[in-house]
């Protein structure tokens, strides 16, 4: 049934995860530029795991490691790079068609926080409304 799931019905979750956590267990060990790279993989399975991305990448800001930064995201781009080229997919087009699909599914993203944080700002939201 797993085997059927996975690769019969096309959902692919299981690969995603199995990436991301192989990125977790690097970062535990600090191994900066294989966990970027398999950070990278799980993105480019599907977007959700961008968002570690985020929390490592402010992590490392935070610890004031800037040589792990850059290796971190130099592989993690590295991959989306290698990604792109491979599939002669323009990345200005890509990013221009997930900042469209993304801004429908945040159209209530300011009614969320407002009910949650009254009178915090959300800066990224405006962008996602321009650009999406």
């Amino acid at each position: 049934l797993l085997l059927l799931e996975t690769f019969g019905a096309g959902h692919n979750d299981i690969i995603m995860i199995f990436f991301l956590l192989v990125s977790l267990a690097l970062w535990k060990e600090q191994r900066w530029a294989l966990a970027g790279l398999f950070l990278g993989l799980s993105v480019q399975i599907k977007l959700i795991p961008i968002l570690m991305f985020a929390f490592f990448a402010l992590s490392l800001l935070q610890k004031k490691n800037l040589p792990a930064l850059i290796r971190y995201g130099t592989a993690f781009l590295g991959v989306h790079i290698a990604a792109f080229l491979y599939m002669q997919v323009n990345p200005i087009e890509f990013l221009q068609r997930v900042l469209y699909n993304t801004s429908v599914y945040w159209q209530s993203l300011p009614a969320v926080v407002e009910r949650f944080f009254p009178g915090q700002p959300v800066p990224f939201t405006l962008g996602l409304l321009l650009f999406g």
